[in-house]
Protein backbone atom coordinates (compact mmCIF):
# COMPACT_ATOMS: atom_id res chain seq x y z
CA UNK A 1 0.00 0.00 0.00
CA UNK A 2 1.24 3.48 -0.73
CA UNK A 3 2.18 5.62 2.27
CA UNK A 4 -0.58 8.13 1.55
CA UNK A 5 -3.18 5.35 1.31
CA UNK A 6 -1.92 3.70 4.49
CA UNK A 7 -2.36 6.95 6.39
CA UNK A 8 -5.79 7.75 4.94
CA UNK A 9 -7.43 4.32 5.05
CA UNK A 10 -9.01 3.78 8.49
CA UNK A 11 -8.65 -0.02 8.25
CA UNK A 12 -5.01 0.00 7.14
CA UNK A 13 -2.47 -1.99 9.10
CA UNK A 14 -0.91 1.20 10.44
CA UNK A 15 -4.22 2.72 11.52
CA UNK A 16 -5.45 -0.54 13.08
CA UNK A 17 -2.36 -0.72 15.29
CA UNK A 18 -2.74 0.31 18.91
CA UNK A 19 -1.16 3.64 19.85
CA UNK A 20 1.41 1.84 22.04
CA UNK A 21 1.90 -1.16 19.72
CA UNK A 22 5.45 -1.63 18.37
CA UNK A 23 5.72 -1.65 14.57
CA UNK A 24 8.39 -2.49 12.03
CA UNK A 25 8.17 -0.67 8.70
CA UNK A 26 9.74 -1.91 5.47
CA UNK A 27 10.33 0.60 2.68
CA UNK A 28 10.78 -0.03 -1.02
CA UNK A 29 14.01 1.95 -0.85
CA UNK A 30 15.48 -0.97 1.12
CA UNK A 31 16.55 -3.56 -1.45
CA UNK A 32 16.04 -6.31 1.16
CA UNK A 33 12.38 -5.43 1.84
CA UNK A 34 10.84 -7.63 -0.90
CA UNK A 35 12.89 -10.61 0.25
CA UNK A 36 11.81 -10.04 3.87
CA UNK A 37 8.16 -9.84 2.81
CA UNK A 38 8.41 -13.06 0.81
CA UNK A 39 10.10 -14.79 3.73
CA UNK A 40 7.27 -13.63 6.01
CA UNK A 41 4.70 -14.93 3.50
CA UNK A 42 6.40 -18.33 3.44
CA UNK A 43 6.34 -18.53 7.22
CA UNK A 44 2.74 -17.24 7.32
CA UNK A 45 1.39 -19.96 5.03
CA UNK A 46 -1.29 -21.80 6.96
CA UNK A 47 -1.45 -19.03 9.55
CA UNK A 48 -2.91 -16.21 7.46
CA UNK A 49 -5.51 -16.38 4.73
CA UNK A 50 -4.33 -16.87 1.12
CA UNK A 51 -5.53 -13.38 0.14
CA UNK A 52 -3.15 -11.80 2.68
CA UNK A 53 -0.27 -13.87 1.35
CA UNK A 54 -1.11 -12.87 -2.23
CA UNK A 55 -1.24 -9.23 -1.12
CA UNK A 56 2.23 -9.62 0.39
CA UNK A 57 3.63 -11.08 -2.85
CA UNK A 58 2.06 -8.28 -4.88
CA UNK A 59 3.57 -5.71 -2.53
CA UNK A 60 7.01 -7.32 -2.79
CA UNK A 61 6.79 -7.13 -6.59
CA UNK A 62 5.57 -3.54 -6.46
CA UNK A 63 8.51 -2.63 -4.20
CA UNK A 64 10.97 -4.24 -6.62
CA UNK A 65 9.45 -2.37 -9.55
CA UNK A 66 9.53 0.93 -7.64
CA UNK A 67 13.14 0.38 -6.61
CA UNK A 68 14.17 -0.39 -10.21
CA UNK A 69 12.49 2.81 -11.42
CA UNK A 70 14.06 5.00 -8.74
CA UNK A 71 17.50 3.39 -8.69
CA UNK A 72 18.09 1.85 -12.14
CA UNK A 73 21.88 1.59 -11.69
CA UNK A 74 21.40 -0.55 -8.57
CA UNK A 75 18.98 -2.82 -10.40
CA UNK A 76 21.65 -3.78 -12.93
CA UNK A 77 24.44 -4.11 -10.36
CA UNK A 78 22.73 -6.69 -8.12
Amino acid sequence: MLKKDELLHPKSCLNKAEADEPLFVLRAKDVLAPMAIRHWATMATGVHEPEKLAEAEALAKRMEDWHCQKFPSQATEG
